[in-house]
Order: C-alpha cells, then sequence, then structure tokens
C-alpha cells in the first residue's frame, strides 16, 4: 500500500514493506520534519527571492503569486513547498517575532517575542 498522509504535519506513514517509490516520499518526510523542528525563517516575503542560499525557508505571505502562504524551502538548487496547517508557528528572523498561521494568513504573534 502507498503511504497515507498523517495528520497535523501532511507527513506520510502506513507504508507497505517494499513499497516502491517510498524513498522519495520518505525523503520528503525528512525535508518537513527538519523545516519545522525549531522552525524558523529568513523573513515573510510577498515575491519568490531572487538569489536564495541552500537551506533558506521564507513564508511566502497571502499575497504571493504561485504560492501563498507557503513555507517555502530552497534546498538542492529548488523551491520545496509545504502547506501549512491553521496554528502552525514559526520564528521571523528578520521582524524578531513568531508568525501564526490562523487558517487564511500568516499573522506576526506580538505577544511572543524572542529574547536574545
Amino acid at each position: 500500500m502507498a503511504g497515507q498522509t498523517l495528520p497535523n504535519l501532511g507527513i506520510k506513514g502506513n507504508f507497505t514493506n517494499y513499497t516502491p517509490g517510498w524513498g522519495d516520499d520518505v525523503n520528503n518526510n525528512f525535508l518537513i520534519m527538519s523545516v519545522l523542528s525549531q522552525g524558523r525563517v529568513v523573513s515573510k516575503v510577498s515575491s519568490t527571492p531572487g538569489s536564495p542560499t541552500d537551506g533558506n525557508i521564507y513564508l511566502f505571505d497571502e499575497t504571493h503569486s504561485t504560492h501563498p502562504n507557503r513555507v517555502a524551502v530552497w534546498f538542492n538548487s529548488s523551491w520545496q513547498y509545504i502547506t501549512p496547517f491553521t496554528g502552525w508557528k514559526m520564528y521571523n528572523v528578520q521582524t524578531n517575532y513568531f508568525e501564526i498561521f490562523d487558517g487564511v494568513k500568516w499573522t506576526n504573534d506580538t505577544n511572543i517575542i524572542y529574547l536574545s
């Protein structure tokens, strides 16, 4: 059986042994878990950055033309997109605030400030 999408993070699991192609899903699972575990982003942007560095993570805001509200990761010379679930929280390095996805857009949670 092909993997099933699991709740909360959207990773895949419940693979049948020896399922063809399972490795691609498992590798994607590791990328998602790496990004979201202690999640932090360079910044929230309305357009795709032109010269990202491998491993850079951004929040695309609700006005982004092709991938609104996605968590965007520049990895292995290409963009990978993660669709957030309501309640996800990411630390925005540029603003020094957490961003919370409310189901419609990412908003600054000005009540939670990172103390460096």
